[in-house]
């Protein structure tokens, strides 16, 4: 995968997972048990643990693409909703930003202007991303696919999860 892409996508698992800081994050153990808050990270992995085990399921529509995050522990899906929409609102405000007004890393390419919707589904969130303009749809979808391809590979994939409940 291109490093800009990898870029991009980790940093939107990392604000998809509420925690932007994650990249930096040195996890560390509790001294004893105690209950653990969605967006908490341990054991070396860099997911919080509302997200584990969120499956992806990514497609294209007319415009742009759709992605589908769905998560088997009930208990977190309120917590997955709630983390989603927040980091729509982010990603969609720097995808706005103006060239002079864009404070991100320059090593980190601009986003396409895009709008971002969240609609709950029975066991997840349903995230549809449009290009505002036709002429970046196809960066998008370049965009949405390294996306999937690092959520498969991170801590937070299905077939990285490695939770007991």
């Amino acid at each position: 995968m291109r490093q800009p892409i990898r870029t991009i996508a980790l940093a939107a698992v990392c604000m998809t997972a509420g925690a932007a800081n994650l990249v930096d994050a040195k996890p560390q153990k509790p001294a004893q048990a105690q209950p653990r808050t969605p967006s908490e990270v341990e054991d070396g992995n860099q997911c919080p643990y509302a997200m584990r085990g969120v499956k992806l399921t990514a497609s294209l529509d007319k415009e742009g693409v759709v992605f589908e995050f769905t998560n088997p522990r009930k208990e977190y899906v309120k917590d997955v909703r709630l983390q989603l929409r927040e980091a729509a609102d982010l990603i969609q405000e720097l995808s706005r930003l103006e060239p002079d007004e864009h404070k991100i890393d320059p090593d980190v390419p601009r986003l396409p202007p895009m709008a971002i919707v969240v609609k709950d589904i029975q066991s997840g969130a349903r995230v549809v991303i449009h290009a505002v303009r036709a002429q970046d749809r196809a960066e998008l979808r370049e965009l949405a696919a390294g996306f999937a391809e690092f959520w498969e590979q991170s801590d937070c994939s299905v077939e990285s999860d490695s939770v007991s409940v």
